[in-house]
């Protein structure tokens, strides 16, 4: 026993956590225990969306885990975050994978929103656990090697035109709101 806990990645990042941050970590560790790992396997018998899973998470706070704790989520610091991911990964890959992708979009939310549209979109994650995802793949582009992309967006009489080609989104059809990568028409990168 003490062998396996010593050589288990997700005790080592737990160890390194102070008490409130190993808290955090525990409660989704018996979340994923309990519900979230039971379903993995259907899941990825069906090549579902882990709805439940969402569920789940949202009710526990976790889908606002990276809201800032002044716009009611968990406001986890990045040690924390990465050691709820690696947790409920452990359980199923699916719903730490598309959380991951729903929490990057809530980062730029934090990074760059105006006021009005933190407490809009981080209001939506809170309380009615709303999915946010992120529109980025392009057909002769890739993100992982390049920053630049071949979708633009210009101003229109009618607010904003958006011209481009994506061909893959996580979440696509679950999500409530979709952040869409684009470089402005006629601008420097």
């Amino acid at each position: 026993m003490e062998g396996r806990d010593a050589n288990d990645p997700a005790r080592a990042v737990r160890d390194g956590l102070r008490d409130a941050q190993r808290h955090v970590v525990e409660r989704v560790d018996r979340l994923t225990k309990e519900k979230l790992a039971p379903r993995a396997a259907q899941y990825d018998r069906d090549g579902a969306n882990p709805v439940e899973n969402w569920k789940d998470l949202w009710r526990e706070g976790f889908l606002a885990g990276v809201v800032p704790a002044v716009h009611g989520g968990l406001g986890l610091d990045m040690a924390t975050y990465i050691a709820v991911i690696r947790t409920i990964a452990k359980g199923c890959a699916n719903t730490a994978m598309t959380m991951h992708m729903h929490s990057t979009v809530l980062r730029f939310v934090d990074a760059l929103g105006s006021e009005a549209q933190k407490r809009r979109y981080f209001g939506a994650a809170v309380n009615e656990g709303t999915l946010f995802a992120s529109w980025g793949s392009e057909p002769a582009v890739s993100l992982s090697r390049t920053f630049l992309v071949e979708t633009t967006v210009r101003r229109h009489p009618q607010g904003w035109l958006v011209e481009g080609t994506k061909h893959f989104c996580t979440m696509a059809l679950a999500a409530g709101y979709h952040m869409v990568w684009c470089a402005v028409d006629g601008e420097a990168d």
